[in-house]
């Protein structure tokens, strides 16, 4: 049928109908993810759907551009030289399906029409509320002690997203009074994807503790450290610009500052973030996801 050949030619195409009594061929970009089937009197009407299975994308999805030169659904990404979705669609991860409309049901920060400024907005994962936070070894991704006082070290991990909609991202602090960390630019972007889309809010604390919960400040083991984990617009490390984030809890309690991040279980994602310790006497800070 020519009308499904013109439907194929066309990658944004997604359903059809055509009618050939009257010979009139319609090309639609939704399919029955974001839209839905209307039953015809005519009994000269078709309608056909492109439809859309892993098995398509297992050979190119962030594969060599090579893979999906003559891909359907997929283009070569120039930022990532990688195969990844076309413009309004999304990983889902198993397919690139189509970005969904407004009120349409969603689970990703990317799941929505970009073109038509539209946010996937999902219910807040419920953050940790009891001090100590209850931390498996495989949630921490990593932790410092021993770096240099007063001066950045920069730092870029990755990790897997271990729930979706939401992952709770958090730093955790244990330090002498007068001793405590500094915590600036924090970051979080998926890795490799065509979603460049920045997942944390105010990462550089210029909205001073807004998106941010700080957790067990009040519970710090000695009194003169409760309390005292805060942004200040005085005293970063050389040569940064202010604001920053402080926190000093007296060691074996530690005090949190976390974040709910939009993310899709399994998923990887670039967590970036400059740290120092205001002395060397400085005791632990480490990072976690719960």
């Amino acid at each position: 049928m020519l009308c499904a050949f013109a439907c194929n030619q066309q990658p944004s195409c997604h359903a059809l109908d055509y009618d050939s009594a009257s010979e009139r061929c319609r090309l639609f970009e939704g399919d029955l993810t974001t839209g839905s089937i209307v039953s015809s009197t005519s009994a000269t009407s078709i309608v056909g759907i492109v439809e859309l299975f892993p098995s398509l994308f297992v050979k190119t999805h962030n594969q060599s551009c090579e893979t999906c030169q003559d891909s359907r659904y997929e283009i070569c990404s120039a930022t990532t030289n990688t195969c990844q979705c076309r413009s309004n669609s999304y990983w889902d991860g198993s397919i690139c399906a189509l970005q969904l409309f407004t009120n349409d049901t969603c689970s990703q920060i990317d799941s929505c029409r970009k073109d038509q400024n539209l946010t996937c907005v999902t219910d807040s994962l419920a953050l940790p509320s009891t001090c100590p936070v209850s931390i498996s070894a495989n949630q921490t991704l990593a932790s410092f002690t021993g770096l240099s006082a007063n001066s950045y070290s920069n730092y870029t991990l990755t990790f897997t997203a271990i729930s979706s909609p939401r992952t709770t991202l958090g730093f955790a602090a244990a330090a002498n009074n007068n001793n405590g960390w500094f915590l600036d630019n924090v970051s979080v972007r998926e890795l490799g994807g065509s979603n460049n889309t920045q997942l944390v809010t105010n990462g550089d604390f210029s909205g001073n503790l807004t998106s941010w919960t700080l957790l067990c400040s009040m519970s710090c083991s000695t009194p003169s450290t409760q309390g005292n984990s805060l942004v200040i617009l005085t005293g970063c490390p050389s040569g940064s610009i202010a604001p920053c984030y402080y926190a000093e809890c007296k060691s074996p309690t530690y005090v949190y500052l976390m974040q709910s991040l939009a993310t899709t279980m399994g998923t990887i994602y670039n967590l970036s973030f400059s740290i120092a310790p205001s002395s060397s006497n400085s005791d632990n800070l480490f990072v976690f996801i719960v």
